[in-house]
């Protein structure tokens, strides 16, 4: 076991430098995991053998749900690391009292402590029932097919789906309800602990009818801390002007109506309304996000909108390249950017092919190299992407940080026959670990750890523990990898930001502030520490080495 040895965190802080070296901005699609690994915390022999949704939670956590086997058992798992560390299992299914769970829907959220809130199918070992749909926080069951609503007396529930969580731990899901006594089906509603939010038969005030049998749309998103939440519903008006969007329970405004079917879009084209919505977003504020489509032409139908307002619809020109055609994942999240997978016009082959997007910046499109091996942040020639899958596969940290699922083309040719799904994160302003530490005395080598976000006037710090104490230790930072062989191990970063003579104390512990330059945004920047350490091959010891990217 590794002793903690020493302690020093470096503050990376807004200065101005003389000479920026030129270098190109990019971010590498790295990934986490992908089908075909093996598991084997799951038992003997499993492998990932399908990757579905993914979730991330308000303190850089990331997970997604997963199916792993051995040819012969299959089991469902949440797959990730609540801070954002090391990938693990979270959560498998398992017995739970008197449930005996089987395979998961693949919808589910994950908080800040790491509680997962998943749909399981389960039997109920006491009464022999089977198939039934339930809703889970962990070990808690919130919602079993068949079995009481605490909120509605005489009501039970008929199906229960759709299950995610606010950074906070508040659960929420999308529930059938059923006569207790009859059977008899009384719709659905959008439930959280604390009872049911909307249901069938409600009448809203401002909407021209009351909520219908599908009163609840499986869309639904809640803020952070749950202070919000956005869904669409369901009325019984007419069929062509029946859909809206709630914020909070009530209709949201729109241009002198209401956000909903047939309603006018304001500063849209002449005449355009409202036609059908997708994905959804909100956050602490109370800022919104909806994607679907306008009853306008198909070639400018589809949208992206902010607080109500178009940001994007098919036709425009975002960073180079047409949007065209349906919107594929989008995701907003605390700070109100959003992320999105649009198709976009193949100007080369013709058609259209799907393309991931951060706000107006063009991240990642089909026929993209990624880095599938997960090993050094740097893409693979014949590792490219074939197609992004998943329903709501596409998730956003805090911190920038896109997580979503592709499947990749690994012989670098067009057959599917050939692709391998992954679950990958494209890390803006995320850190990465490039391994190649070196260790020193007592084997021991020292680790380093980012945290925070590479922007001028904020606090990234990198933390170096179990360094041998009374040394001292030189930071090197640089715009690229040179991986050149140095005192008996690898130097990774070039010295580009180096400071001849440069050094710290270990054994104080102290705070050191280095010059950190304004850099464009996607610049990938290398650190390492290396360490005066006569117990190492050459007379030093070295820290693995950090990659970040700026946001």
């Amino acid at each position: 076991m590794k002793s903690n040895q020493g302690i020093i965190s470096t503050i990376l802080c807004t200065a101005l430098v003389a000479v920026v070296p030129a270098v190109a901005s990019a971010q590498v699609a790295t990934s986490l995991i992908n089908e075909g690994d093996p598991l084997p915390a799951a038992g003997v022999g499993h492998a990932v053998s399908f990757i579905n949704n993914t979730a991330v939670n308000g303190v850089g956590g990331f997970s997604a749900t997963l199916s792993s086997s051995d040819g012969a058992t299959t089991l469902s798992h949440a797959w990730g690391n609540a801070t954002g560390g090391a990938g693990a299992i979270i959560r498998t299914e398992a017995v739970v009292g008197v449930y005996d769970q089987q395979s998961w829907e693949s919808f589910f959220g994950m908080d800040d402590v790491g509680q997962i809130a998943y749909s399981p199918l389960c039997t109920n070992t006491s009464t022999g029932a089977t198939g039934l749909d339930c809703v889970f926080v962990d070990a808690t069951p919130l919602a079993v097919e068949d079995e009481p609503i605490p909120s509605l007396p005489g009501k039970v529930f008929r199906f229960a789906s759709r299950a995610g969580i606010t950074n906070n731990g508040m659960a929420y899901w999308v529930s059938g309800i059923n006569d207790g006594t009859t059977g008899a089906s009384e719709g659905n509603g959008l439930f959280v602990p604390a009872g049911v939010l909307l249901k069938t038969g409600d009448v809203i005030a401002g909407l021209p009818a009351p909520l219908d049998t599908n009163a609840a749309d499986f869309d639904v998103r809640f803020s952070a801390q749950g202070s919000h939440y956005i869904i669409g519903v369901d009325t019984t008006a007419s069929t062509t002007a029946d859909v809206f969007m709630l914020l909070d329970g009530a209709p949201i405004p729109s241009g002198g109506g209401l956000m909903g079917e047939g309603q006018p879009v304001p500063g849209g084209l002449p005449g355009e309304n409202w036609d059908n919505f997708d994905f959804l977003g909100v956050n602490e504020n109370g800022d919104y996000m909806v994607t679907g489509d306008t009853d306008a032409t198909t070639t400018s139908d589809e949208f992206i909108s902010f607080n109500g307002n178009i940001l994007y619809r098919e036709g425009d020109v975002v960073d180079g390249e047409t949007l065209s055609g349906s919107i594929e994942g989008a995701y907003m999240n605390e700070a109100g950017d959003i992320a999105y997978i649009w198709d976009i016009v193949d100007v080369v082959n013709g058609g259209t092919m799907e393309a991931l997007y951060l706000n107006d910046r063009l991240l990642l499109k089909e026929g993209d190299a990624v880095d599938l091996l997960g090993q050094d942040g740097l893409t693979e020639s014949n590792s490219l992407v074939a197609n992004f899958t998943g329903i709501t596969a596409l998730t956003m940290g805090p911190n920038q940080n896109l997580y979503f699922t592709a499947d990749i083309d690994v012989n670098g040719t067009s057959s599917t026959t050939d692709d391998i799904e992954g679950f990958f994160c494209i890390g803006i302003g995320q850190w990465t670990d490039l391994g190649n530490s070196l260790a020193g005395t007592g084997g021991i080598a020292p680790v380093l750890v980012g945290s925070g976000t590479l922007v001028p006037g904020t606090a990234a710090t990198l933390t170096l523990t179990d360094a041998l104490p009374n040394s001292q230790a030189w930071l090197f930072i640089g715009l690229s990898q040179i991986n050149l062989p140095f005192k008996g191990g690898t130097l990774v970063p070039a010295n580009d930001f180096l400071v001849p003579g440069l050094s710290v104390d270990i054994s104080g512990g102290l705070v050191l502030a280095e010059s950190w330059p304004a850099l464009p945004s996607g610049m990938v920047v290398y650190f390492q520490y290396w360490v005066m350490d006569a117990g190492g091959p050459a007379g030093a010891s070295a820290s693995n080495a950090l990659s970040g990217t700026t946001p």
